[in-house]
């Protein structure tokens, strides 16, 4: 059982984010190939199989393996938030990402077999299940898993320098895979008011909850004061979240940008810089 040993130490070690990378770019490769589509065992996909059975079976004893060595560690002098409750965040988080998983492959399977034309409001509430709500609830459970991780690392003495370039690019590689997932994410169509609902405003408490992860990484970061880059998934997170955010920026401004013309429009600026300068103001 070599092998088995092998693969416990690498999960203890940096083979832990370069899993969790490798699984997230794998998963989202997947979704692009049709033939995981097509392809059926019984009444689900393949990628339905893939997405609720395999990665679960690789993902489960990554974590176990990974946060048991996380808790043999000697504790940090200062906490931010007990492992307990870390450990709870954990487990609600992992509940949410695999429970939405489930929905989404259940209410495929049903909305394949309802007429939509007999049944609207049957069919739309499926449907509302079937993306929405479960893409929701898949993307707030893996930054809100990943987030309680890299918090349960602060709380712990690591003496290993991973470096902070390659732990860059596994938070970018991270990011980028999540994204491309709410880019592929196709939002639902009210049958009975014949509209289609913006994406991103269906994805709105997606971007809240990163927010809100950012800024309770940066009140760990400053009451802790770590060395980042002797944790594994501390700076992978930390990108992640900052590449979300971002995007989240880019569709305000996005949004905005036709109201800041007519804003700017009643007011030049060459008029207010003189206005300023003149006293006028």
């Amino acid at each position: 059982m070599s092998w088995l040993s092998n693969i416990i130490r690498s999960m203890q070690g940096a083979g832990f984010s370069l899993g969790l990378l490798m699984l997230a770019v794998g998963a989202v490769s997947a979704y692009k190939v049709q033939e995981f589509h097509r392809r059926r065992l019984g009444y689900l996909s393949l990628l339905q199989v893939l997405y609720s059975v395999v990665i679960p079976l690789v993902l489960v004893p990554m974590f176990y393996v990974y946060v048991k060595s996380i808790l043999n560690k000697p504790m940090s002098s200062t906490v931010l938030v007990k492992d307990d409750i870390l450990l709870l965040w954990l487990l609600l988080s992992a509940m949410f990402t695999y429970g939405g998983i489930l929905i989404h492959g259940v209410t495929k399977m049903m909305a394949a077999r309802v007429n939509k034309f007999v049944n609207e409001d049957l069919y739309s509430m499926i449907r509302y299940f079937h993306l929405s709500f479960s893409h929701n609830l898949v993307y707030i459970g893996v930054i809100m898993l990943g987030t309680s991780v890299a918090l349960l690392e602060m709380n712990h003495v690591f003496n290993q320098e991973w470096g902070v370039f390659w732990a860059l690019v596994r938070g970018f590689g991270m990011g980028l895979s999540l994204l491309l997932g709410m880019f592929f994410y196709q939002p639902y169509r009210d049958l009975k008011r014949k509209e289609s609902f913006d994406k991103w405003m269906t994805l709105r408490l997606v971007f809240v909850i990163s927010w809100v992860l950012m800024f309770v990484f940066w009140l760990g970061i400053r009451r802790v004061n770590p060395v980042l880059d002797t944790y594994q998934m501390v700076i992978p997170m930390l990108v992640s979240l900052a590449l979300i955010n971002f995007f989240s920026v880019l569709l305000v401004v996005k949004r905005l940008k036709g109201r800041w013309v007519m804003v700017f429009s009643f007011v030049r600026l060459d008029r207010l810089v003189k206005m300023i300068w003149r006293g006028e103001w």
